[in-house]
């Protein structure tokens, strides 16, 4: 049985679980998208990680609905962060990584510019894992 979800938690079918896989890969396919440019300017580089980041949230919510039956709702990304802790996933840093991930949101939604090319690499390297894991999860 499905446990009842929080104030900040929502309960998740294995449906919707793999719709927000979706989501999050049509995120990562535009940020994939502007990394093949050669010379980005600082705002293409905040709205690569930009669209890393929903990517990453996204897959967190596939992950998440898919082990466990629910995901975040919340405006506090912590929360999914701690929900990401309760699955068992097979790349023990992959939630470390996606809070440092979740770190680079309000840099790349709100203050374009201050991104850097190596922030921009890592933000797209945890959003590809975030959904390979995802995948893994689905079979």
């Amino acid at each position: 049985m499905t446990p009842r979800p929080g104030p900040r938690a929502a309960n998740c079918t294995p449906a919707q679980a793999r719709d927000r896989l979706k989501a999050a890969k049509a995120y990562l396919d535009l940020a994939d998208l502007a990394s093949l440019e050669s010379d980005l300017t600082s705002h293409q580089r905040a709205a690569l990680v930009g669209n890393a980041v929903l990517a990453g949230i996204a897959a967190c919510d596939a992950i998440c609905g898919l082990a466990i039956g629910q995901y975040s709702r919340g405006q506090d990304h912590s929360q999914a962060v701690g929900m990401l802790q309760r699955v068992k996933v097979k790349n023990p840093s992959l939630t470390t990584r996606f809070a440092r991930l979740l770190a680079l949101k309000s840099n790349a939604h709100y203050s374009a510019g201050t991104i850097s090319a190596q922030q921009a690499e890592q933000a797209l390297r945890t959003a590809r894992d975030m959904i390979t894991e995802a995948d893994t999860i689905t079979g």
